[in-house]
């Protein structure tokens, strides 16, 4: 038998827990005759009062290699929407070289997160998969003036997108008909462009408002406002404020305004979901304001305090 712990974290931020409601959450039992142990359900409100964990999900079978199978296919068939989790994780760690060999060790997890280039990689097809499911959905148009969207007479009609998946910006760009097909381009923040023909959309992915479940775990990919865009001097360093990661209660303080603080050098911790977060100073200057105190409780991306130079 093999037990996998379903948790409501980002594991791509240093395993931040997540919070929200969850709007969807089904997990199958036919494979392997898999036990759910949970306490929560679609509708449940996840807060930073308890720990991440949504669900454990246990499968047995004859052999290692059936039962690490039967876990991977529940997983896969998991709808979770409204929170972040680690499904695709965990998805991604059973089907590892190591764990399927038996190989794996407390240093496994680490080797197994992925890179920025696959995170980036990971985005694009997401927002490819999600722009399938969007515009396989609309119906064919008989003539010009049904078409979703609108149109023009002398060139094509482009539609753009912007997304925010798992934390990366993707912007697209969508041109065609419903009556002769799609294609779409999609840039990410590292300059790639990749484009193509919207396939057929997946049988096995299920769009659930802003997140996709797919057979390789569940994602928020967020819509975002076309105007919203950053420039490098919008960033937290950038501005030198601290905002929460997440909803918490502020456990310490240590530091005052008008404190030297180096890049990198605790200011304050965080505590939520039984966990402390130390949040730390996003540049090195002087510690101008901190607009908090010492038990307050705060939502996600409150501004905390702010760097001067």
């Amino acid at each position: 038998a093999i037990e996998a712990r379903v948790c409501a974290e980002r594991y791509e931020g240093a395993f931040l827990p997540a919070t929200g409601v969850l709007t969807a959450f089904h997990i199958p039992e036919q494979y392997g005759g898999a036990r759910i142990d949970t306490g929560v359900e679609a509708g449940s409100r996840i807060t930073h009062y308890y720990d991440s964990l949504l669900a454990k999900v246990i499968t047995a079978a004859d052999t290692r290699e059936e039962a690490i199978l039967a876990l991977t296919r529940t997983l896969a068939e998991t709808t979770l929407a409204g929170v972040r989790s680690n499904v695709s994780l965990l998805i991604r760690y059973l089907e590892s070289a190591p764990f399927v060999g038996a190989r794996h060790h407390t240093g496994t997890l680490p080797s197994l997160l992925p890179s920025d280039e696959e995170r980036m990689e990971l985005a694009r097809r997401l927002a490819f998969e999600r722009l399938a499911i969007e515009y396989g959905d609309r119906p064919s148009a008989s003539t010009p003036w049904g078409e979703p969207g609108g149109f023009r007479i002398v060139a094509p009609l482009e539609r753009r997108h912007r997304f925010e998946v798992e934390g990366v910006t993707v912007e697209a760009a969508v041109r065609g008909s419903a009556t002769a097909g799609y294609a779409a381009e999609l840039r990410t923040p590292d300059g790639t462009v990749q484009g193509g023909a919207l396939p057929t959309p997946n049988p096995l992915s299920r769009l659930q408002g802003d997140f996709l479940c797919t057979a390789i775990g569940s994602f928020e990919i967020r819509s975002l406002p076309l105007s919203l865009r950053r420039s490098a001097g919008d960033s937290a360093a950038g501005t030198g404020e601290i905002r929460s990661p997440l909803p918490g209660r502020i456990s310490k303080l240590l530091k005052a305004p008008g404190d030297p603080v180096a890049e990198g050098e605790v200011v304050m911790v965080l505590e939520s979901m039984k966990m402390e977060h130390p949040l730390r100073a996003p540049r090195a200057g002087v510690l101008a304001a901190i607009h908090t105190a010492v038990g307050s409780a705060v939502e996600s991306r409150t501004l905390l305090a702010e760097i001067g130079s």
